[in-house]
């Protein structure tokens, strides 16, 4: 078999187009605003980064390519997130999200971003 007609690389060529993609869309696509009301599903608009669900987007995407990433950024990033959910936990999901926890998770994606596109 030729290195040109390889299908793991393949493979791994196409989970890394699909990561980046979702990573720019996660970054690109939903706002850093924080709204003064409460965003939940039944709101208008859900595309706001404060959302619970943007960081379970963003959680599920770097543990689907956490193969592209060196073990101690995948420890960050898996702390992070274990902060961020046991806070919620504790409070029954009412804790605001913070201009802080935003500029992390962004920060945690554009570093992926940058692993996945090392040769």
């Amino acid at each position: 078999m030729s290195l040109e007609n390889n299908p793991i690389k393949d493979l791994e060529k196409e989970k890394k187009d699909y990561v980046l993609k979702e990573a720019d869309r996660l970054l690109n696509e939903y706002s850093e605003e924080i709204p003064e009301n409460l965003i939940n599903g039944m709101s208008e608009n859900l595309f706001f980064k404060v959302r619970t669900n943007w960081f379970g987007g963003c959680f599920a995407l770097l543990d689907y390519s956490d193969n592209f990433f060196p073990s101690d950024f995948n420890e960050e990033w898996k702390e992070f997130f274990y902060t961020f959910k046991k806070r919620r936990e504790n409070d029954n999901d009412q804790t605001r999200t913070t201009k802080e926890e935003i500029e992390k998770a962004n920060n945690l994606l554009l570093r992926a971003i940058e692993y996945i596109k090392k040769p």
